[in-house]
């Protein structure tokens, strides 16, 4: 019977032991899955011998594959756990000596501090290609490295505590790098991030790799600069049929610098699901002034789009600025551009789309008859 490499074995007790694994919680693992907790304590046969522990196909959220009698885990899903301590201590824990994880799953739990340079993180010796460390305590600025990772397909940092000018971290990347890059998913949701849209979305930079290969983008609700993202960024990249690979975008309620300043945090408001406030400085972040006409040719350039989201920017004007034609995206299934200062009748274009599963035009400023069949 194929076991688990000792080295593993010993890697996986060392982070039980460094974050407190006996009060760790897998309620929410054993609803989805039979299993159990992890036991280090062994046993002895009827010959007294020692048996070590086997996790593979027995413990929560380890997951390995075996071969020629030895296994080495593939996944560390540990989400909502209560894992508490340091993100870096984690994160060197796992890649020192767990070199073949391809996917690591820490959201949900109270992870804090910055995340490492991956050359401190011992990430070059590893296979990961999926990062999940979003609903915890993490802060700091975010390092361009994990944006530019040659392996990373999914980067879920959302519901944080990051900071500093997206744009500036993202300039960091190379061309070989971007070039390599395997980036299909990131969110970046719900964190303090400033600036506006990285470089690598300039539709005049040659990045044509990186961009090609996304699917899902979401950096909903930062301080990122809606005016630019809205009135500068995104029509370029609708014009040069960039991002064809992209199936969501979510880029709801993007705040200037200037309304994000201080200590905060976002919370949603008890009393109202769509708005959400900072806490330190008690202050409603509704839709502020009026930011850029709302991006038509996202509804028709982006062949792949499935979710746009674009609620709470100050977007305003038309619907249509003219570039919707008879026909949207096939494939754009759900709209999301409630809370804007959207005026005019609903484009033909819109109401005749068959596929939509959510329309969201709420508290705009749309008039105008409907079509009877719509």
């Amino acid at each position: 019977m194929a076991v688990l490499a000792q080295s593993e074995l010993l890697a996986l007790q060392g982070l039980h032991d460094a974050f407190e694994g006996r009060s760790w919680d897998w309620s929410g693992h054993a609803a989805a899955a039979n299993g159990s907790a992890w036991d280090f304590g062994g046993s002895f046969d009827a010959n007294d011998n020692r048996t070590y522990p086997r996790p593979c196909g027995v413990w929560f959220g380890v997951d390995c594959a075996c071969g020629s009698g030895v296994c080495h885990v593939v996944a560390l899903d540990l989400h909502g756990v209560g894992l508490t301590g340091e993100a870096e201590l984690l994160l060197t824990t796992v890649f020192a000596s767990l070199v073949h994880v391809v996917a690591l799953n820490a959201n949900d739990n109270r992870l804090r501090g910055p995340l490492p340079p991956l050359a401190r993180a011992n990430f070059s010796g590893v296979a990961l290609t999926e990062l999940r460390m979003g609903g915890n305590r993490l802060s700091g600025s975010l390092s361009a490295a994990w944006l530019c990772s040659g392996r990373l397909a999914v980067v879920d940092l959302r519901a944080n505590r990051l900071g500093g000018r997206l744009d500036d971290a993202a300039r960091l990347c190379n061309d070989s790098q971007l070039a390599t890059s395997a980036l299909q998913r990131l969110d970046l949701s719900d964190n303090r991030l400033t600036g506006s849209l990285p470089l690598v979305f300039d539709a005049s930079l040659p990045h044509r790799h990186w961009r090609g290969g996304l699917q899902q983008l979401s950096l909903t609700r930062n301080c990122l600069a809606a005016a630019a993202v809205f009135g500068r960024l995104l029509p370029p990249l609708c014009a040069a049929g960039q991002l064809p690979a992209l199936t969501t975008l979510q880029l709801e309620a993007l705040y200037d610098d200037d309304a994000c300043s201080g200590d905060f945090d976002w919370r949603r408001d008890a009393g109202r699901a769509d708005v959400w406030w900072s806490r330190a400085v008690r202050r409603v972040f509704a839709p502020g002034r009026l930011a850029a006409p709302f991006p038509s040719c996202a509804l028709t350039s982006f062949t792949r789009l499935q979710t746009l989201s674009l609620a709470r920017n100050g977007l305003f004007g038309l619907l249509d600025d003219g570039s919707l034609g008879v026909a949207l995206a096939a494939s754009l299934t759900a709209l999301d551009a409630s809370d804007n200062a959207l005026s005019g009748a609903l484009p033909a274009a819109l109401q005749r789309h068959a596929a939509w599963t959510r329309l969201d035009l709420q508290r705009n400023r749309l008039a105008g008859r409907l079509d009877a069949a719509f």
